[in-house]
C-alpha cells in the first residue's frame, strides 16, 4: 500500500558514485515523491488512493510550481519539452520535497495511529507504528 511509497521517500538514498546507478535513485526518489505528492494535493483519478479516504484532508504541499510539469515531461515521459530544461532548471529540486513532505507524513500517521474510526488492516496499521516511531522532523 502507500506506505511503501513513505519508506521509499524516507530511506532512499542518492549516493552513488556512478552517474546511471545516481539517476536511478535520482529517479525512484522521485517516483515515489510525485506518488506521495498526488496522495496528499489531488483529487481523485479513476481508482488512485488519496489521503482523504483515510479522513486526512488534501492540501497544498508548496512545491515549487514547475514540480508538475517537471515531473510530467522530464520523469515520465520522453517529450521533446525536456529539452527546455538546462543548466540550474535542469537539475531537480530535491531539498525542496523533504521539508514539504515529511510534516506531512508525520501528521498523517498520527492521524492513523490516533483515529480508531479509520479502516486500516492490522499489517498496516503496525507498519504506520513502525514508520512513526522512526521519523522525526528535524531540528
Amino acid at each position: 500500500m502507500f506506505f511503501t511509497k513513505f519508506d521509499m521517500f524516507l530511506a532512499l538514498p542518492i549516493t552513488a558514485d556512478h552517474p546511471v546507478i545516481c539517476n536511478a535513485e535520482t529517479e525512484s526518489f522521485l517516483v515515489h515523491t510525485r506518488n506521495l505528492c498526488d496522495f496528499f494535493e489531488k483529487a481523485r483519478y479513476r481508482d488512485d488512493i488519496i489521503s482523504s479516504d483515510y479522513g486526512f484532508p488534501q492540501s497544498e504541499l508548496g512545491v515549487p510550481p514547475q514540480g508538475d510539469s517537471r515531473f510530467d515531461k522530464s520523469l515520465a515521459h520522453i517529450a521533446y519539452s525536456r529539452l527546455c530544461f538546462s543548466g540550474e532548471t535542469k537539475k531537480w529540486l530535491l531539498d525542496h520535497f523533504v521539508p514539504r513532505l515529511l510534516p506531512r507524513i508525520i501528521a498523517f500517521l498520527d492521524h492513523i495511529l490516533s483515529n480508531s474510526s479509520v479502516k486500516i488492516k492490522a499489517e498496516d496499521l503496525q507498519r504506520a507504528e513502525q514508520l512513526r516511531s522512526t521519523i522525526q522532523l528535524p531540528p
